[in-house]
């Protein structure tokens, strides 16, 4: 299912540390996404941000990905950070509709684990990623999802050329 983000840890002298979505993407101005709206809006988007943890803080790489059935697949340079990274490694995956034209507000988050993608298998994967940047490029990762979370505001799913409102700041 994909539905809000329960909380992700605690402190000591503190309430629980949830994810930091804006405020659009809470109570009763959103809407939950199914899980198939949050694949549908990640096979939608060319590209999406990769966050993972490089020397104990998070650093984020911008990637074009495909979707293949429920994961996401994209290529970048052998010896690049994250073309170097091993299988297994746990990563979150973001994209949103932020540099559209008229965004509504709309998110996707998944959380899963990298998995390299052997040379015998790129040929099946249609379309093929496009890198994000010229280069020599080797390096194909597939991401694993073990959590997809979307939200969007309340109307944002109306039909195309329909007024999309959302709520005051």
């Amino acid at each position: 299912m994909c539905a809000l983000p329960a909380p992700v840890g605690s402190m000591a002298d503190g309430p629980a540390v949830h994810d930091v979505a804006p405020s659009v993407a809470r109570g009763e101005d959103a809407e939950t996404m199914t899980a198939d709206a949050c694949w549908a809006r990640l096979d939608g988007a060319a590209s999406g941000r990769l966050v993972l943890q490089r020397h104990g803080r998070p650093v984020v790489f911008l990637v074009n990905h495909v979707t293949d059935g429920r994961t996401i697949v994209f290529r970048t340079g052998a010896n690049s950070v994250v073309g170097l990274l091993p299988s297994h490694q746990p990563v979150t995956f973001e994209v949103d509709d932020a540099d559209a034209p008229l965004p509504k507000g709309w998110r996707v988050v998944l959380t899963g684990e990298t998995e390299r993608i052997g040379r015998e298998d790129r040929d099946r994967i249609v379309p093929q990623p496009s890198p994000w940047s010229a280069g020599r490029v080797e390096a194909w990762i597939r991401i694993r999802a073990s959590v997809v979370t979307g939200t969007e505001p309340r109307g944002a799913a109306s039909p195309e050329g329909a007024p999309v409102i959302l709520p005051e700041a």
